[in-house]
């Protein structure tokens, strides 16, 4: 019975021993009992695998949980480093959804005619534009002005950009042109003229004679087809595109 208990004894000294030494000249084997594994955290503090999650305390949520990322700061992730992502859309997420997407400067598809605004049944709502462009500019939006011609005190009576206005051509009755002057074009532009206050043979057809890249110039025409003046305050009303 003494004997068992010196080894009993002897048993449980050992199991009571360090788990682990090294270089100790008091044990001629080394007994590993329990090692526990570690692991870096990308250079912060060893954090161990197994019973607790293998996180970085500094990088969760406040509550500690681990269960959300926030509350992160720039020092907490000064120095590490991070595999590049790739382009939106080439991996996860392939779509984006926010009640308001902003940008600075500009938003363009991978490559020409690679992508769509709106597809099938979903459409845009509404579509606000400064100036759109089909290759060149199509439509302005800068305001058109008086350039030169009409009668007296002509004016631009009310105008959506260079592309939709009407213009008073003024009194005096004796004025057959006028120029517009109209946003920026890359070529000319093209328009289509229509006379809301007078028809008759000596205002019969109202027309474009001549344009550059930033002015219209048009006429009224007889039934005849020879120039005429319009009458006193006529209103004239104008559709334009850019090329």
């Amino acid at each position: 019975m003494t004997a068992l208990r010196a080894l009993a004894a002897l048993i449980l000294a050992a199991l009571a021993a360090p788990a682990l030494a090294y270089d100790s000249p008091t044990y001629e084997t080394i007994r590993v009992r329990q090692m526990p594994i570690f692991a870096a955290c990308n250079g912060g503090a060893l954090v161990p695998q197994g019973g607790a999650p293998a996180l970085c305390a500094s990088f969760l949520a406040p509550n500690g949980d681990g269960s959300q990322l926030t509350g992160v700061n720039a020092a907490q992730f000064a120095g590490k480093t991070w595999a590049a992502p790739g382009a939106l859309g080439a991996t996860t997420p392939a779509s984006i959804k926010g009640t308001t997407i902003t940008a600075t400067t500009s938003v363009v598809p991978a490559s020409t005619g690679g992508a769509d605004l709106g597809a099938g049944s979903a459409r845009w709502r509404y579509a606000f534009v400064n100036n759109l462009f089909l290759g060149n500019a199509l439509l302005l939006n800068a305001a058109p002005s008086i350039a030169s011609g009409f009668g007296t005190g002509p004016s631009i009576v009310g105008w959506n950009g260079s592309n939709v206005w009407r213009v008073n051509v003024g009194a005096g009755g004796t004025a057959a042109s006028g120029v517009i002057t109209l946003g920026g074009a890359a070529i000319h532009w093209n328009c289509q003229f229509t006379n809301l206050s007078t028809m008759s043979s000596a205002v019969f057809l109202t027309r474009q004679t001549a344009s550059t890249t930033t002015t219209v110039t048009f006429g009224n025409f007889n039934s005849s087809g020879a120039s005429a003046p319009w009458a006193a305050g006529d209103i004239i009303a104008a559709l334009c595109l850019a090329m």
